[in-house]
């Protein structure tokens, strides 16, 4: 009889429980309990799929994760390279600056007047020795009103032409 000895695809075990585990796709691959009953052919595949699907679903949030990642990154490393271009910021010699716009001893100037020119980092760090000259007792900071409005408005005078750490090392001699 034709076909008596060949088997159909339906009659076969899906996989027999004496192959070795590595032949079935590893013993942790497919749960226990799917492993004890007999699986058809589609229901093995509908298995295999499931774990696929949900294998790659932590791989996608891994993946959009690294594309935040490197899209941050696209946008940070040209700053930095830009900031490693700038000089180092020497508080004492904006100081310094200052102090030689100012010239005189009880001279007052718009400090607009001192950054004029220069870009927004190099008037920020004429602003933070401008606070630091003015913590020191080296310039006066004063305002007309509205000082809250713009700091054009914001002027030195100048109180000393020593430096603030020369000045109280004279103190404490």
């Amino acid at each position: 009889m034709l076909g008596d000895d060949d088997a159909s695809d339906n009659e076969h075990e899906a996989f027999p429980d004496d192959l070795p585990a590595e032949v079935v796709g590893g013993a942790d691959f497919i749960s226990q309990d799917a492993q004890r009953d007999e699986l058809s052919y589609e229901d093995l595949v509908k298995l295999r799929v499931e774990q696929l699907v949900e294998n790659c679903r932590g791989y996608t949030q891994e993946t959009a994760l690294s594309r935040r990642v490197r899209d941050w990154e696209d946008k940070v490393r040209p700053e930095l390279q830009v900031q490693e271009t700038r000089s180092v910021f020497d508080i004492h010699e904006y100081g310094d600056r200052i102090v030689g716009a100012l010239s005189d001893v009880g001279r007052r100037r718009s400090f607009s007047a001192i950054v004029a020119g220069l870009d927004n980092f190099e008037a920020c760090k004429y602003l933070l020795a401008s606070l630091q000259l003015a913590n020191d007792y080296t310039v006066e900071v004063d305002s007309v009103a509205g000082l809250e409005d713009s700091v054009d408005s914001m002027g030195l005078t100048l109180l000393s032409t020593h430096r603030a750490n020369d000045r109280f090392k004279d103190l404490n001699t």
